[in-house]
């Protein structure tokens, strides 16, 4: 199994390891990112096992006065690990302005919890 060829991600780790300079750094972390994203690996288990679903998700804001926020409905695509369970997916830039800002936009699919 020591014999056995690394794949591109792999041989970035390693370079990783032992990368000094923080920007080099970056732009190994981004390329290896950009790998396993082509790949479809997990993230968490490395497990090529992944799957995409159709996702709806109801983005609550943290805490007790989130409770009395708007919530946000993204219905993104999610990859799913079918090994570990780990999920992940994007917001769209609409529904993120909302998040960042805490008002709705036009075009994002908000329940207004305030009125």
């Amino acid at each position: 199994m020591a014999d056995e060829p690394l794949e591109p991600w792999q041989q970035l780790c390693e370079l990783a390891t032992r990368e000094q300079d923080p920007d080099r750094l970056m732009e190994l972390i981004r390329a290896i990112t950009r790998l396993l994203d082509e790949k479809g690996a997990c993230r968490n288990c490395e497990s090529d096992n992944c799957q995409i679903f159709n996702g709806e998700n109801a983005i609550h804001f943290p805490g007790l006065d989130g409770l009395h926020e708007s919530i946000v409905w993204v219905f993104p695509k999610l990859l799913v690990c079918l090994n570990c369970g780990f999920t992940e997916f994007t917001v769209p830039a609409r529904e993120l302005s909302v998040l960042i800002d805490g008002k709705p936009v036009a075009g994002a699919i908000v329940l207004d919890r305030c009125a």
